[in-house]
């Protein structure tokens, strides 16, 4: 009966969708469980298939039921996949979302502050002529404006509030403004009862630790767990010792890639240690990439030897799935030529052009492209439909054929080394496990993306490290 119900569990909206052996583990498992997904391997599909089969095996009432995941992009597909495909009714929010929804049961007036409260903070110690600010800060500020001390005074106490204290001690001048201008940020909030993103978490965690809300659910599902910060990972643990809440967390350590905004990858690896109740179970069936790109860019992700061993498997074969692409003085020619070369292998393809940085595409520099909004046109090759993207940005997305810009050494090279503000660096969250620990994360969601090739460009001269990682495994460089 159980297994009848698996094998045709989304007959009724896709026949031809099937869980593999390791999604029906996932699915039917109960307690808490820690899911360590492959790129490309369904963990969005095993996810919705756990939430039909909670409800209609296990007999949950969908009001028990909560799925959080990051981003409002993240929420509205699923949305459409359970709420309105499958017509499960069970909420589906993003964390912040979440916070809020319980912070309005206690206090219905509360607001998002949208207010520049440190530039009227910075206006008032200029009025008062703080001279010592005026000469500390001068390397943020020019005679026009105070825009990248702003920047940078919004980055620190967003990390803050983040992460907690800072883990590098400050200047004494900086410790000083900045807490100073962290009351005063606080006090305005307080106030005017207004509240920024992250005290959407911060009071909501202070709440559930009192106890002073209601909380219905009774089995808390989390997306791209990989992408954990602090503040997050407090919140479930509160939820989860005060509600006793089952917690299914899904997502990919190889994919964790946004220290710079407050994840931590130790609270993913390190998820047993803190439920030791909780299960862990791997889904490594991809149906994204060929067996040769994950066995090259598996081996190139585990050469850190914290990130979690699994081995990924793939049906699908190709011949030489990364080419590397040097080149000497003209960039443009090299990617006319991959363009071409990608124009004749089918009737229509998707193409990613990937940069590290948003300045690694300058469209200027193509003159055989147009681009009209985020479409990019190759008249030549009408049957392409090309996107430049950032690799961050690119996560979770797949394309027919992905080029790699850019992959040279230097500041703006891939791996980066461009230095991290030493104000900041106090607040961010640095994976210090291995050289380049996370842009070889990103290294490999880049190379990921694709359902084919990827064709990494690279300048002759000045070559990334990872390209010169990479020539000592299966690639080839010439096309």
């Amino acid at each position: 009966m159980k297994q009848n119900y698996l094998d045709h569990i989304f007959d009724e909206i896709d026949p031809t969708i099937h869980l593999d052996q390791e999604q029906k583990k996932v699915v039917t498992t109960k307690g808490d469980l820690l899911v360590i997904a492959g790129a490309g391997s369904g963990k969005t599909t095993t996810m919705v298939a756990k939430v039909k089969y909670l409800i209609e095996i296990e007999n949950i009432d969908p009001n028990e039921i909560l799925l959080i995941s990051y981003t409002n992009k993240a929420t509205e597909e699923l949305i459409e996949r359970i709420q309105k495909q499958l017509k499960l009714p069970i909420d589906i929010l993003t964390f912040h979302k979440l916070g809020m929804k319980l912070l309005k049961k206690q206090n219905p007036q509360i607001e998002l502050n949208a207010k520049p409260i440190i530039k009227k903070y910075l206006d008032q110690v200029k009025k008062e002529k703080k001279y010592s600010l005026l000469f500390h800060t001068r390397k943020y500020r020019t005679k026009k404006n105070d825009e990248k001390l702003i920047t940078l005074c919004e980055t620190f106490i967003k990390n803050y509030k983040m992460k907690g204290k800072p883990n590098t001690k400050l200047p004494k001048f900086w410790k000083t403004f900045l807490y100073q201008l962290i009351d005063y940020y606080d006090d305005y909030l307080t106030s005017n009862n207004k509240i920024d993103f992250e005290d959407m978490i911060l009071k909501a965690t202070e709440l559930i630790q009192k106890k002073q809300v209601m909380f219905p659910y009774h089995y808390i599902m989390v997306d791209e767990y990989q992408d954990i910060s602090k503040d997050r990972f407090l919140l479930l643990q509160s939820l989860k010792e005060h509600y006793q809440c089952n917690l299914i967390v899904v997502g990919d350590d190889w994919q964790s890639i946004f220290g710079f905004s407050g994840s931590e990858i130790s609270l993913f690896i390190n998820f047993k240690t803190f439920f030791p109740q909780s299960k862990q179970l791997k889904i490594t069936n991809t149906y994204r990439n060929s067996q040769e790109l994950i066995d090259i860019a598996g081996a190139f992700v585990m050469k850190n030897p914290s990130q979690i061993k699994k081995q990924l498997s793939s049906s699908k074969h190709l011949k030489n799935p990364i080419i590397l692409v040097p080149y000497q003085n003209n960039l443009s020619k090299q990617l006319q030529k991959i363009l071409e070369r990608i124009s004749k292998m089918r009737e229509h393809s998707t193409v990613f052009l990937l940069g590290r940085y948003h300045q690694d595409f300058n469209i200027q520099l193509f003159p055989f492209l147009k681009q009209t909004n985020s479409k990019i046109i190759y008249s030549k090759c009408p049957n392409l439909e090309i996107e430049f993207l950032t690799v961050h940005s690119a996560k979770g997305l797949g394309a027919d054929e992905v080029i790699l810009l850019n992959c040279n050494h230097g500041i703006y090279g891939f791996p980066t080394n461009k230095k991290i503000d030493p104000i900041l660096k106090a607040v961010e969250s640095i994976d210090k496990s291995y050289p380049y620990a996370e842009e070889r994360r990103l290294f490999y969601v880049a190379l990921t993306r694709t359902k084919n090739h990827v064709y990494v460009i690279y300048a002759k001269k000045n070559p990334s490290p990872f390209i010169k990682e990479m020539k000592t495994m299966k690639t080839i460089d010439k096309i």
